[in-house]
C-alpha cells in the first residue's frame, strides 16, 4: 500500500510538471487568519467507513466565538426520500422517482478560549462538555482570564450518507452576528482545515479550508463578499480557480500499477442562508495537457457540485476531457471560472487498482485549489444570514 508520503509526493511532483507556471496565490486565502472559513467538503458515509475530520483554530489572545453552517447538500428521491445520486437510486417496488437536489442549512456556535484549537468528527459532532474550559457552579473560572467554552454545541450531520460544506463566520457572541470593524481594523482571527478518513485505506485526505478577510464589516444579516470600494465586507471570491490533476485512468509512475482518479468539489460564494436557498453557478472549464493543448467545457453548479473529474462532461469516463484517452498526457491543468457568482472548492486525487472502482482505492491526498485574480467589483458575491 502506498503511504501518505508517497501518493503526496505523487501529487505535488506531477503539479509542479503541469503546464504553464504554478497560479499566484490572491484571495482568497488558505494560511493566513480570516474572518469567514469555508470547508467546501464534508462527506461522511458509515457504509464505506468515510468520514471528516475538522478543526478549527482562534489564533487570538482574547476569547473569540465563531457562527457556523453546515450545509447539507443531498439529493433525496421523491418517492421515498432516500438519499440518492440519480433516479437509479429512487427504485421501490418496481417504481422509480425523481432524484431532486437539496439544499438544508443548520446553524451552531463555537466559543473559543484564547487561542484555542478545537477539532471534531462530522458524524459525531461536540458540545462544550467535551471541552476544557467549561464554567460550572462549583468552578465558575476553570480557564482563568482565558474565557469560556461554555455555549458551545457542535451538532452531528444531519444524514448518513452525507455531502455538504461549512462555513463559520467570526461573530459577536451576543448578537451572533458578524464583528464590526473598529476603523480599519477588522477580526481576522480564525484558520482551518479538514482531514476525510477512510478504513479502507491508512491515508488522510488533508485540505486547508478556503478563507475570507473581514475588510470593512458593517455587523448586519447581509455579508457582501467583493465589490466595490466601501462595499465589500470580505475579501471577494476568485475569479478563476486553478486545479492541477493527473488525468483520470493514467497509471501512476512510482508503482507501475494503480490508476490515478480525481475528484472535484465546488461550492458557490452566494448564499441565502435565510431562505435555504442558492443562486446557480456555471462553472466553464478550460482544460490543457502538458503539449499546451485546450479542450474545453462547461457544469450548472446548484448547491455543490461534487463529481469524478471524469463525470463533469459526459457519463462515460473514457469520453471525458479529464480522462488520460483523450488527454494523450499524465497531467493536465483545468482553470474554472464562474459565471453568475464566485466559486470555492477542493481537490481530491486517489489511486487504485480500478479508476472507476472506489472500492478498489489504495490511497488518496486531497488539495486546496489554487487561485488567479479576484472577481471583478461589479459582480459582488453575498451571503444573507438567518
Amino acid at each position: 500500500m502506498l503511504t501518505n508520503w508517497k501518493i503526496t509526493s505523487f501529487a505535488s511532483a506531477f503539479a509542479l510538471a503541469v503546464v504553464g507556471a504554478t497560479a499566484a496565490s490572491a484571495a482568497p486565502d488558505h494560511d493566513d487568519p480570516t474572518g469567514l472559513v469555508i470547508f467546501p467538503k464534508i462527506v461522511v458515509n458509515s457504509a464505506s467507513s468515510v468520514d471528516t475530520r475538522l478543526h478549527l483554530s482562534n489564533t487570538s489572545s482574547a476569547p473569540q466565538m465563531v457562527h457556523c453552517f453546515y450545509v447539507n447538500a443531498n439529493s433525496h428521491c421523491t418517492n421515498n426520500g432516500a438519499v440518492c445520486d440519480s433516479f437509479a437510486d429512487c427504485e421501490d417496488g418496481g417504481i422509480f422517482g425523481a432524484c431532486v437536489p437539496g439544499w438544508i442549512e443548520t446553524n451552531f456556535d463555537i466559543f473559543f478560549t484564547s487561542r484555542q484549537p478545537i477539532g471534531w468528527v462530522a458524524s459525531e459532532g461536540l458540545a462544550a462538555d467535551d471541552l476544557p474550559c467549561r464554567a460550572t457552579f462549583l468552578n465558575p473560572n476553570p480557564c482563568v482570564g482565558q474565557g469560556s467554552n461554555n455555549g458551545t454545541r457542535i451538532p452531528p450531520i444531519s444524514e448518513d450518507p452525507f455531502i455538504g460544506e461549512l462555513k463559520c463566520i467570526q461573530a459577536d457572541s451576543l448578537t451572533r452576528l458578524p464583528v464590526a470593524c473598529t476603523g480599519s481594523t477588522c477580526p481576522n482571527d480564525f484558520t482551518g482545515h479538514a482531514a476525510i478518513t477512510s478504513s479502507t485505506t491508512t491515508d488522510v485526505a488533508t485540505y486547508k479550508a478556503v478563507g475570507l478577510e473581514s475588510v470593512l464589516n458593517n455587523a448586519d444579516e447581509t455579508l457582501v463578499i467583493g465589490g466595490g470600494t466601501g462595499e465589500a465586507e470580505y475579501e471577494p471570491c476568485a475569479d478563476i480557480l486553478v486545479m492541477d490533476f493527473v488525468y483520470d485512468g493514467a497509471v501512476d509512475p512510482i508503482s507501475g500499477i494503480y490508476e490515478a482518479s480525481s475528484e472535484l468539489t465546488l461550492v458557490p460564494c452566494t448564499q441565502d442562508l435565510r431562505g435555504q436557498t442558492t443562486p446557480p453557478v456555471t462553472a466553464q472549464f478550460l482544460v490543457y495537457n502538458e503539449f499546451e493543448q485546450r479542450l474545453s467545457t462547461s457544469r450548472r453548479v446548484e448547491c455543490l457540485l461534487d463529481t469524478p473529474i471524469s463525470r463533469i462532461d459526459t457519463s462515460q469516463p473514457p469520453r471525458s476531457i479529464f480522462s488520460v484517452e483523450l488527454g494523450g498526457t499524465i497531467t493536465g491543468q483545468a482553470r474554472i471560472r464562474g459565471v453568475g457568482g464566485g466559486l470555492a472548492g477542493v481537490g481530491l486525487l486517489s489511486l487504485a487498482t480500478d479508476f472507476e472502482d472506489p472500492s478498489t482505492r489504495v490511497g488518496w491526498a486531497s488539495y486546496s485549489l489554487d487561485t488567479v485574480a479576484e472577481t471583478e467589483e461589479d459582480s459582488p458575491d453575498t451571503i444573507f444570514l438567518p
